[in-house]
């Protein structure tokens, strides 16, 4: 009785230690290989917070908010996603809610524009 108990909290935490990893959530740099979809912004940052176990995801647009579009950070977003979508054989996407835009300053006084995403990727 006593080793079935010791064998079934070995289990137990094994089970638990492999679920904590796959609902690990995994930053990504994208590339930005888009400029023909934001000619307004120069420098454009796409990062993008993927979770692999549940397929969800939140991508992240940003750019000085003074060359800031909104209609380019949106199709600049939309083919960053269709294009993650097929490199990782995903059959579609669809949004978990609205996407926001938000303004920011950082410390040394620049203005920024970020074009929030969110998502989730289904097989």
């Amino acid at each position: 009785m006593k080793k079935f108990v010791s064998l079934a909290f070995v289990f137990l935490f094994v089970m638990a230690d492999i679920f904590v990893q796959s609902s690990e959530t995994k930053t990504l740099l994208l590339e930005d290989k888009y400029s023909e979809l934001h000619p307004s912004a120069s420098y454009v940052k796409l990062e993008l917070n993927w979770t692999p176990a549940d397929g969800s995801a939140t991508i992240v647009y940003s750019c000085k908010s003074a060359v800031f579009d909104h209609s380019q950070a949106m199709n600049t977003v939309c083919k960053a996603l269709k294009d993650f979508q097929s490199a990782n054989q995903y059959s579609g996407f669809h949004y978990k809610n609205k996407d926001k835009t938000k303004y920011i300053t950082d410390e040394a006084g620049n203005k920024f524009a970020m074009y929030t995403s969110s998502v989730v990727f289904t097989r």
